[in-house]
């Protein structure tokens, strides 16, 4: 559904008294798509700005079970949201241990719209094991090809290269991913 308020109205309708130095409101009126995409926009970053706040309070309580129940029930409603996602991974390293932390970013990698920044995580994680660190890089290539200009992939793919010998490589450029 569309972005409602607790008063029922669309978040659009208090752009005025929210916005009210152009006419947003217009921007939306019958543009259900827009309406659409505006919504999933801010209620991901709220999800986020949830579970940072959870996380802090957690952290200062030290209570790393609870902020994994929020973080689960807030999957439940956003299951594909990344900063979720990874969140949930930090609590299962916190709580689980390596080996459950390791099988949920596993899961998270085989699927086919895996983001760059997870499988970047998953191939920091899989190089802590020098037995892994062939699977680690392909992880790395793999995030570099969906997003070529991702610090932290490329900074993931260099590291694990040159890690693993081939340290000129490591040196390559950029656009070594990309199909131009």
């Amino acid at each position: 559904g569309h972005e409602e308020t607790h008063a029922g109205r669309y978040l659009y309708e208090q752009l005025p008294e929210l916005f009210p130095h152009t006419d947003a409101r217009s921007w939306f009126v019958g543009n259900a798509e827009l309406i659409e995409k505006t919504a999933f926009r801010n209620s991901s970053l709220q999800g986020g700005y949830f579970i940072l706040a959870e996380r802090a309070l957690g952290l200062y309580d030290g209570d790393e079970a609870q902020i994994l129940a929020w973080t689960e029930r807030l999957l439940e409603r956003y299951p594909d949201n990344r900063n979720l996602q990874l969140s949930k991974a930090s609590s299962l390293w916190a709580i689980g241990g390596r080996g459950v932390h390791l099988q949920w970013l596993a899961g998270l990698a085989e699927r086919a719209d895996a983001d760059a920044t997870t499988l970047a995580r998953y191939a920091d994680r899989l190089s802590e094991d020098a037995r892994r660190l062939p699977e680690a890089l392909a992880l790395a290539h793999r995030a570099l090809r969906g997003a070529p200009y991702h610090a932290t992939a490329w900074n993931q793919w260099a590291g694990l290269t040159w890690q693993s010998g081939a340290r000129q490589e490591a040196d390559w450029p950029a656009d070594r991913f990309t199909d131009t």
